[in-house]
């Protein structure tokens, strides 16, 4: 089974910043205990008084691996995740390839649910491989555990995760992870620039994971990559960022994938899409 991470689907952008809420009625968080959520959820790109968010991408059918993405959004006044959805397609020699994600936020948890799909679009659907993760907080609203289920839809073999997260300095420093799934444990690393921004989350052994980000001097996203190496294929998604409002959020950019077999001679597949976000804000007329 092919383990959907954490951050991987969810990190197609991710910046680090601080969100500005204000409601009289909202429950006392941190701003760095809801950065630290954000970053868990792959969202820390949002800044300033978000209320939702619609990402979607146009179509290029000339290229080699066609790509389609759409993202919805939407945030409380005090910022806490009401909803997320999350796809993201492509298609390539004739197969088709499909990741989901949803998730909400309640006192006790963030839940997340990950599907993947992979299969020739001309035979039947293929049955999903699905990860039901739980980010538990304490009293103080801390995420402090992680714990997942994976297994194939419609199969009652559950292979499970159980993680912790260490934290330094207020930021997240490490998730350990002891994997039913890969039989081992594991550890996902998080750095940070000199403005606090993550630059790198990545692991340093199977499975290999890696996830970079580079910024502009007002702190908006230029770069963000994900790579993950999968049958000795190495799959890489970049996003570059070409336009972004007054909040530095990005608003429009370049999304490439590109799949690596890493022989002698063979040349690497790319397809390519333009995207195009929409935000609005509390207090917006």
């Amino acid at each position: 089974m092919k383990k959907i991470h954490l951050c991987g689907s969810l990190l197609l952008l991710s910046v680090s910043a601080v969100p500005a809420y204000a409601a009289d009625d909202c429950k006392p968080v941190s701003a760095q205990t809801q950065l630290n959520h954000y970053r868990l959820m792959g969202i820390p790109y949002l800044r300033g008084p978000v209320k939702s968010v619609s990402m979607t991408t146009e179509r290029n059918p000339q290229s080699d691996i066609r790509l389609s993405s759409f993202n919805r959004i939407h945030l409380s006044p005090c910022g806490d995740i009401i909803s997320y959805d999350f796809m993201r397609k492509s298609q390539e020699y004739g197969m088709l390839t499909t990741t989901t994600v949803t998730a909400a936020e309640d006192d006790a948890a963030i839940n997340l649910e990950y599907t993947y799909s992979t299969g020739y679009i001309t035979q039947k659907k293929p049955r999903p491989m699905v990860s039901r993760i739980t980010l538990t907080k304490d009293a103080q609203k801390i995420i402090t555990g992680y714990r997942t289920e994976n297994f194939i839809k419609g199969n009652s073999t559950i292979l499970s995760e159980t993680g912790e997260l260490n934290y330094r300095s207020g930021d997240i420093d490490n998730i350990v992870i002891n994997s039913q799934l890969f039989a081992q444990t594991y550890s996902m690393k998080y750095n940070y620039n000199d403005n606090g921004d993550i630059s790198r989350i990545y692991t340093d052994t199977s499975p290999m994971l890696e996830y970079t980000f580079t910024y502009n001097d007002k702190g908006g996203l230029v770069t963000g990559s994900d790579k993950t190496d999968i049958a000795g294929i190495t799959v890489t998604n970049h996003v570059e960022c070409t336009q972004w409002d007054a909040w530095q959020n990005c608003t429009s950019g370049i999304w490439t994938k590109t799949n690596s077999n890493n022989q002698p001679g063979m040349t690497d597949v790319q397809g390519q899409t333009v995207f195009h976000t929409v935000y609005d804000y509390y207090g917006d007329k």
